[in-house]
């Protein structure tokens, strides 16, 4: 987070100098739950897949220029849109190119649907039925005449 703060990514919540305080822990690699602002394409913050609490807000003129900015990293794994019209967000979520995509939720992994991502962020599912065949051998017997 420190290289894309010093490219001009503006931390709106949040602290880089967050330091565990729970004996054990306080030298592991943690930090702070992040709001990022002013992310832009040339910060890790935005090419970079990140496992931790991090949201980065971005901002788009059109529904294309958010799907077009959303699109144009190397990572798919899960997408969440936040609005008031459902049809045009149903529309957009057809568009990302990103394993699920929650409407008005965050994400979240749930048993119940298929998680997984696409470039990048993974090949293949888990969880739900699609991943119980992701995980089995199935064995083919061919009879001949």
């Amino acid at each position: 987070m420190q290289v894309s703060v010093s490219k001009g990514a503006k931390i709106i919540y949040g602290d880089l100098d967050f330091k565990m305080q729970e004996k054990g822990l306080e030298n592991g690699f943690w930090f702070h739950p992040l709001i990022l602002e002013n992310v832009t394409k040339e910060q890790p913050a935005y090419c970079e897949e990140l496992f931790g609490p991090v949201f980065s807000l971005f901002k788009f003129n059109d529904p294309i220029e958010m799907v077009d900015l959303a699109n144009a990293t190397n990572y798919g794994l899960s997408a969440s849109i936040f609005t008031e019209d459902m049809a045009r967000a149903k529309h957009e979520a057809l568009q990302l190119d990103v394993g699920t995509v929650f409407i008005n939720e965050i994400v979240a992994s749930d048993p119940a649907i298929p998680g997984g991502g696409i470039k990048d962020s993974g090949y293949g599912r888990e969880c739900y039925k699609d991943g119980v065949h992701e995980t089995i051998n199935r064995k083919a017997i061919v009879y001949g005449k």
